[in-house]
């Protein structure tokens, strides 16, 4: 009996030896976390007067007033420098920090102030790009260049929270791939229970290993405080648009030419997953190419696509000239289409006059309604206005919305529509 309680003793103490080992060895790899980062990471002070849109994220399509307003842009928050060429080094914010000023106040780790110029942006990522020289040497973060993240690896978050400067906070992946967030940002962010607060915004979201995965950018709570729902943009994502800022100045950005809000209602679209086109912007190569409204895309250059969030994502990480090999859904049949990218426009109102069909159908019982018309598009131009009922597509009775794409022809179309009570023939050409 004595022997076996020895026995469980030494047991006990070796388990105990072996858990304060371990807890140790976790606390020196975040404590070599803050000496490898903390020196990388700056503090954005923005104040000035910017000239910006009443509304700086119009919906694609909103037909807009050119109304502008000067706001004063008091922004605070977090950056960290990931490159430098001689005594140039550049660092990785959010838009959102620095707002539309072309300078910002950068605080170094050791208090020491810097003017830095804001010298590009990428909104659809909500990332900014600063240059600041200094002759002395300043620590560049390492990045992490794996696509292997998994939830429950432990990461910290580190930047000035509530302006408390060089903090750091500890925690795991809690998700990964979550889209949305403010202004329809279209990076499939990092979740994290890491604390983030306002000021962490721009700073880093590092691995155990002291590399950077991500930057963090917003936070879900119904008290604008943390609750431990942080996000952050991949490394990944971003590090492009990064590149061609310092290297070229600007991001061009590729274009196909397609939208998509989501599956209409019905049985038939309840089967698939993927991004279903609702409009095709005519002369875009989504359209030379053969793509058409209604099509359903499932993939782009072997990335498997489940939503509309996800298609955009990839397009967007792909340049103007770049090939995209794009699998879509046709009638039931898989067929597989290559085009080219061309460079997006600025002007999308011009744009939006050639998105066909240039309104979004609804379905109710056997009925094909309009529920809106899109704004300057081919489909107000040739007539159409909310809540007419399509009855028929050049002779085809149409009775769901899958009829109604299969229906329509290049060139033109002639829909027979039910209005107040009245039947009109509409022409839309495609």
């Amino acid at each position: 009996m004595m022997h076996k309680k020895i026995n469980f003793l030494y047991i006990l103490v070796i388990f105990l030896s072996s858990c304060i080992s371990s807890a140790s060895y976790l606390e020196s790899r975040y404590i070599n976390i803050g000496d490898k980062l903390l020196p990388s990471v700056v503090e954005v002070v923005s104040v000035g007067l910017e000239n910006v849109d009443s509304d700086n994220w119009k919906d694609f399509f909103q037909d807009q007033e050119d109304l502008q307003s000067d706001k004063l842009n008091t922004g605070v928050g977090s950056g960290v420098i990931i490159e430098s060429q001689d005594d140039d080094y550049y660092i990785i914010t959010n838009k959102h920090v620095v707002g539309e000023l072309a300078k910002v106040t950068i605080i170094l780790y050791d208090n020491s102030i810097i003017v830095g110029d804001v010298i590009g942006f990428d909104a659809r990522f909500d990332i900014a790009v600063v240059k600041i020289k200094s002759e002395k040497p300043l620590k560049i973060a390492r990045l992490y260049r794996g696509r292997n993240l998994k939830v429950g690896q432990f990461v910290a978050a580190i930047g000035s929270p509530m302006s408390y400067v060089q903090s750091m906070s500890i925690g795991i992946i809690s998700n990964l791939g979550r889209f949305g967030g403010p202004k329809d940002n279209l990076s499939n962010y990092i979740q994290t229970d890491a604390a983030i607060n306002h000021g962490n915004s721009g700073g880093p979201l590092v691995n155990i290993n002291g590399e950077v995965i991500g930057i963090n950018t917003w936070l879900s709570s119904p008290t604008s405080g943390n609750v431990g729902l942080g996000f952050a943009m991949p490394i990944e994502n971003i590090y492009p648009s990064f590149r061609s800022i310092v290297d070229n100045g600007g991001v061009k950005i590729g274009w196909v030419g397609v939208s998509s809000y989501g599956f209409p209602q019905g049985d038939y679209y309840s089967q698939y997953k993927g991004a279903f086109l609702n409009q095709v912007v005519i002369d875009s190569p989504a359209y030379i190419s053969g793509i058409r409204a209604g099509d359903i895309i499932i993939s782009i250059n072997n990335k498997v696509i489940n939503s509309p969030e996800e298609m955009f994502l990839q397009i967007s990480l792909l340049q103007p000239q770049a090939k995209a090999n794009i699998v879509i859904i046709r009638d039931g049949s898989i067929i597989e289409i290559n085009l080219i990218l061309s460079e997006s426009s600025e002007n999308v109102l011009e744009t939006s006059k050639k998105v066909f069909p240039g309104f979004i159908l609804g379905q109710r019982d056997d009925k094909i309604i309009i529920l809106q018309v899109l704004p300057k598009s081919i489909g107000l131009l040739s007539g159409f206005i909310q809540n007419d009922i399509i009855n028929s597509v050049n002779g085809r009775i149409i009775t769901d919305i899958t009829q109604f794409y299969s229906s329509i022809i290049k060139g033109e179309n002639s829909i027979i529509i039910s209005r107040d009570g009245n039947e009109l023939e509409l022409k839309l050409i495609y």
